[in-house]
């Protein structure tokens, strides 16, 4: 199991931090209205 969850956070850090970036980039004003 340590393994499987080790695989799936390797492979799902990177992209969401890019995936974070990317939706800050495309949208940081909406955010701030919205809140």
């Amino acid at each position: 199991m340590k393994g499987i969850v080790g695989k799936v956070f390797d492979f799902r850090g990177p992209l969401t931090a890019e995936a974070i970036v990317i939706i800050e980039k495309a949208k940081p004003v909406p955010i701030e209205r919205v809140a």
